[in-house]
Order: C-alpha cells, then structure tokens, then sequence
C-alpha cells in the first residue's frame, strides 16, 4: 500500500462526502484490485493498467492557442471545470463546485 486514509484527509471540499467513500487507498505501483468474487482483494495485477478497471492516477490536460497564464502548472481533477467555464467567460464561481481555475 502507498497510502490508506481517511475521505477528510485527502479533500475536505463542500462535496467530497457524496464523491468519495470514507476510506481511501493507493495500492503500490504493480499491484490491482480484483474482480473475482472468490478471492483476495488486492494482489500482483499483471494487467491492471490495460484491464478494465486499472487505474492510473497520472492524467494530461492539453491547452492550446489561450491568450491566458496557467497560474496552477500542476492542477487537481476537481479544477478542470472551473478552468474550462473561465476559458469560455463563464462565471463558475456561483456555480457549486469544489474546484477552482488554474487560471
């Protein structure tokens, strides 16, 4: 395990309770959860990364032809839509979201 912890210590956001179960965890690199009814819960997943249900937690947002300074060169999930109202001048900070604009 890289890491289990409780939902309050990884975001404490307005709707973190209805996003993410009380306990979180990472398993180290190399290692899944499985699908199987009858077995371990985690173990050495050869294909976790290919197989449906691997997940990786690296992801790439492309910008391109902005005429705006990227503020947050290492933003979280939760901060792609309210920089995406922005690029479009949509208001989004009366809107109800957890994340902020990496502008």
């Amino acid at each position: 395990m890289e890491f289990v912890k409780a939902r309050e210590d990884v975001d404490f956001g307005r709707f973190c309770a209805h996003i993410y179960p009380d306990i979180l965890f990472r398993l180290a690199d190399g290692y899944g959860v499985g699908w199987e009814l009858y077995s371990d819960l985690y173990g050495k997943a050869h294909d976790h990364t290919v197989a449906s249900g691997g997940l990786n937690q690296d992801a790439v947002l492309l910008l391109r032809n902005i005429d705006r300074q990227v503020n947050d060169k290492i933003p979280s999930i939760m901060n792609v839509a309210p920089s995406i109202l922005e690029l479009f001048d949509i208001n989004w900070k009366d809107k109800c979201l957890d994340g902020k604009s990496i502008f």
